[in-house]
């Protein structure tokens, strides 16, 4: 038992040192994966609001049911019914010549909700006369809302009604709540974990204070056991992040990772009581503060500024361009092929072949055409959203310009301007004023709307407009918000986090 003690404390320190250093290494990139888990478990402890039933029919044979989601914000919901009138020419082909023969009414009516045309359709008036009857059915639940009936004829109608929602709305738990409130502190719990992480797989590792060290490492592992397993069983987030960028797990394989490192742990656990230091109690509490504080100020560093190793598909050095194109003879996509099933006489026949498809006369049925996977994709490329959107008042391609551009170009990422560390851009604005009055181009990128980021690059006189990116792209580019890219063709030589902006001066020396 002591030689499998040693085992498990080995091969679990080993594990959670090594699982806390990489997601330290990039603490924002762990943040964001806990934001998912976060948004997943708020959306998840939402009160699943009930829905408007709208029933719209007519006397002409029109019928039509709208479903109304209510929201959990909503107070009322507006719906309107109106009609406009006018006179037609009805026009028939006679003798290859167009012949008037009436004038007619066309009546029109609409059926909006909260400014959102649900309904529309159009009439005419018959020779009777006859009224076009409209009658409009809201229901909650078992509750009618109210039921609405109009005569539509040549009196133009308007008229609006307000469903009161007030009552039926379902109040969230305080498990929602609690899980939106901890969106904005993803990144400090990142590093806490990290560090946690660190010091634990030290801590057993050398037997120091065994008891509360194991009955820590328990619950840890207890609770991510119990978050793999929901990642896995609802299929929640396919990334359970546990060893960042570095190595991605299935949440299947990841579930199957901690119930083994849990039995590990149990050992642990179970032998507390048997596990003898390997330093005394002074040496090793300091052993073990210096490591938590060299962690910690690790985790603050990377998160500061950048990953000290970059995992992403664009770290310094890649050439983006490259891995994007798959290698010669690679197959890039899927190949699916067709499958025709046929049935005679309870004989069921599959056919790919469409030149050997049986006959109907021959007494066989088509019951089923299902798509099959033929080949699958024998290449990925590590960069599969790499989308930059051209501006509505420009004519330049700006991934074009990133990709095949030849020369030196600075990328300016900012995926979120209003967030965005304001400081930075007095820097940003120095190097790229000097950049591009030495007729060098610069691209900037964020995920804000155009009229926004337009309002901002004025009010902070850039001497550049922003274009459109996705905001999980700007992301992967840079854990930085803002954050620089010096580019040469379409290799990346060099990036920087907002907090050490280079002057233009350092990167005209990068250049040389």
């Amino acid at each position: 038992m002591k030689f499998i003690t040693a085992v498990c404390r080995i091969l679990v320190g080993a594990l959670f040192i090594f699982s806390g250093f990489i997601k330290s290494n990039d603490p924002k990139g762990f943040g964001i994966k806990l934001e998912d888990y976060f948004n997943v478990f708020a959306q998840d402890a939402e009160a699943k609001q009930d829905s408007i039933i709208l029933t719209i029919n007519d006397n002409r044979g029109n019928s039509k049911t709208e479903i109304l989601r209510i929201n959990i914000f909503d107070t009322v919901k507006t719906v309107e019914f109106n009609t406009s009138s006018s006179i037609v020419e009805m026009e028939n082909p006679l003798n290859d010549s167009m012949v008037s023969i009436d004038s007619v009414e066309l009546i029109k009516a609409y059926v909006v909700v909260d400014g959102n045309k649900v309904f529309e359709a159009g009439y005419h008036t018959d020779s009777n006369n006859n009224k076009i009857n409209f009658t409009i059915k809201a229901r909650i639940g078992d509750d009618s809302s109210f039921v609405k009936t109009f005569a539509v004829g040549s009196k133009k109608i308007q008229s609006t009604n307000l469903i009161d929602v007030k009552p039926f709305i379902k109040q969230n738990s305080w498990l929602n709540g609690f899980f939106k409130g901890m969106i904005p502190y993803s990144v400090l719990i990142s590093i806490l974990i990290c560090v946690l992480e660190i010091m634990l797989g030290f801590a057993v590792l050398i037997g120091w204070k065994p008891q509360p060290v194991s009955w820590l490492m328990l619950l840890m592992i207890i609770f991510f056991t119990i978050l793999t397993w929901y990642s896995w069983y609802y299929n929640k987030v396919t990334d359970c992040g546990c060893f960042g960028d570095f190595i991605k797990l299935k949440p299947f394989t990841s579930f199957i990772k901690d119930i083994i490192l849990l039995v590990l742990i149990l050992v642990i656990f179970i032998r507390r009581k048997h596990i003898k230091p390997l330093f005394s109690p002074p040496f090793g509490a300091r052993s073990v503060m210096i490591v938590t504080l060299a962690s910690l100020a690790f985790s603050v560093y990377c998160n500061s500024y950048l990953p000290i190793i970059d995992f992403l598909p664009y770290e310094k050095g890649n050439d983006i361009k490259l891995l994007m194109t798959p290698p010669k003879g690679e197959r890039v996509m899927d190949s699916f092929v067709y499958k025709f099933v046929y049935i005679k006489d309870g004989k069921t026949d599959t056919i790919s072949d469409l030149t050997k498809l049986p006959k109907a006369e021959d007494g066989w049925k088509f019951v089923d055409r299902p798509q099959v996977l033929a080949a699958k994709a024998t290449w990925k490329s590590p960069i599969h959203d790499f989308n930059l959107m051209q501006r509505p008042d420009s004519d330049i391609n700006p991934q074009d310009s990133v990709l095949n551009q030849k020369g030196y170009k600075l990328l300016i990422i900012a995926k979120d301007l209003d967030n965005s560390h304001p400081k930075a851009w007095e820097k940003i604005k120095a190097t790229t004023s000097a950049w591009t009055n030495d007729k060098l181009p610069v691209y900037a990128f964020t995920s804000t709307i155009f009229e926004e980021a337009d309002k901002f690059s004025n009010e902070m006189q850039l001497p550049f407009k922003f274009y459109a990116a996705d905001q999980t792209l700007l992301k992967t580019m840079v854990r930085s918000n803002p954050g620089v890219i010096l580019m040469k063709n379409s290799t990346i030589v060099n990036k920087w986090s907002f907090r050490n902006i280079p002057s233009f001066e350092k990167l005209k020396k990068m250049m040389k």
